[in-house]
């Protein structure tokens, strides 16, 4: 019964992984647009100046930076209802092993201190359990990150991105 959501999250998480990678990818874009832009302005300030064209300039960074602000909200919500989950499910359960030992309870199969014992050890269970479904969720999301190093490195092999320095 502990296994089940442990099972149901990492099936979740698998099947939202493109979801995941896409809402990463698209909130890294988004944040490489405005930050492009920012360096941009920067280097033609003198000339935006001289061509009186700041109101447009501000109008399209802050176009730049509500598209931004959605993926980012799109990123934060999926990954932090997926942690909402992987910490519930350990409550779940908890709730679901109460049902199942209240009959053993009442007829004396199982006794205080055990249910005791075993919810102690249900908690750090879910614990961990909420622990694993998080870094699950967390190395799709770095996924991410490590194609963007690779694209950076060009024709350097891919376990170069990680590499130590020796």
């Amino acid at each position: 019964v502990m296994a089940v959501p442990l099972i149901v999250m990492v099936v979740i998480t698998q099947r939202l992984t493109p979801r995941i990678r896409h809402y990463r990818q698209q909130f890294r874009q988004d944040t490489e647009a405005v930050t492009d832009f920012v360096s941009e302005s920067i280097t033609a300030m003198l000339a935006v100046k001289a061509s009186g064209r700041e109101a447009a300039m501000v109008k399209h960074f802050a176009a730049l930076n509500r598209t931004r602000r959605r993926s980012a909200l799109r990123d934060s919500l999926l990954r932090e209802l997926l942690r909402l989950g992987n910490a519930n499910m350990g409550v779940l359960s908890l709730g679901l092993i109460l049902l199942l030992t209240a009959r053993a309870l009442s007829q004396e199969a199982f006794s205080v201190g055990d249910f005791a014992l075993f919810t102690d050890y249900l908690g750090r269970l879910s614990w961990n359990m909420a622990f694993f479904g998080d870094s699950l969720s967390q190395h799709k999301r770095a996924g991410v990150a490590f194609e963007r190093m690779h694209a950076l490195l060009q024709d350097a092999p891919a376990d170069e991105t990680v590499k130590g320095d020796t």
